[in-house]
């Protein structure tokens, strides 16, 4: 298994899981185009894709993925969003806490805490173990056991946020809004050590904020407090996500 990063942030977000025989594809927040430059035009392999939520950053190009053949997992409101309540054997409504297969991939969803509903996703594979995937959001109200592999927001770190506030590059609305919708370094922090890590090979810090954070600061600080592979994902990034690789 392969994690393969298109983007992470702000701009558009989208990331693919792509095994010997089939591949998952997380967000649609990026063109359909970018998904064929990373699998070498081959999208034989696609058994479908799962979105967070609804805002545009995660969700713009969904109707592009559908109108190509690519099945789309989401809650109900993003679901809504993306198709215009024009439903198709190409969407498929998720609810939380059920165990959904797609392909050999094996989904169980779980609420976060963002201002839109939004879900987080943990994703068992035989080539990769579980895949912990959280974006967007304040704090993970859940903790989980047996990770392999994990994808997690760092949007912020409260020192630099407050900085930016002080500083007036950044205004009191847009601060609240990211205390209220994003996870800090701190939590992020927090809630790896809540969790079970003696199994996992990779932490891929996801959707950093591009004026509130610092991307080596946060690589160190994880290592530090985790001592696991901890990686930044930058567009280009290719991972070997594969279960016990050594």
């Amino acid at each position: 298994m392969k994690l393969h990063v298109l983007g992470s942030n702000s701009k558009g977000n989208g990331y693919i899981l792509e095994g010997k025989s089939e591949t998952l594809l997380l967000e649609c927040g990026l063109p359909l185009k970018d998904v064929k430059e990373a699998l070498n035009f081959d999208l034989s392999k696609v058994v479908g894709g799962l979105l967070s939520h609804l805002h545009g950053d995660h969700s713009k190009c969904a109707s592009d993925f559908i109108k190509n053949g690519i099945s789309l997992w989401a809650n109900k409101e993003t679901i809504e969003n993306i198709t215009n309540r024009k439903y198709s054997s190409f969407v498929n409504i998720i609810e939380v806490g059920k165990q959904y297969t797609i392909g050999e991939f094996k989904v169980i969803s779980f609420s976060v805490k963002h201002d839109v509903p939004c879900l987080g996703f943990l994703i068992n594979h035989p080539e990769s173990g579980n895949i912990l995937f959280v974006t967007d959001t304040h704090y993970i109200p859940n903790t989980f056991k047996g990770l392999n592999q994990i994808l997690i927001e760092a949007n912020y770190e409260t020192q630099i946020l407050d900085d930016n506030l002080w500083n007036g590059k950044i205004d009191n609305m847009r601060y609240q809004r990211v205390l209220r919708s994003h996870m800090s370094l701190e939590t992020c922090i927090d809630a790896l050590k809540a969790n079970d890590l003696k199994g996992v090979q990779n932490i891929v810090l996801i959707h950093l904020s591009p004026q509130n954070s610092n991307a080596e600061l946060f690589k160190n600080k994880v290592v530090e407090a985790t001592g696991k592979n901890v990686h930044i994902a930058l567009k280009g990034l290719t991972i070997d996500f594969s279960l016990n690789p050594y």
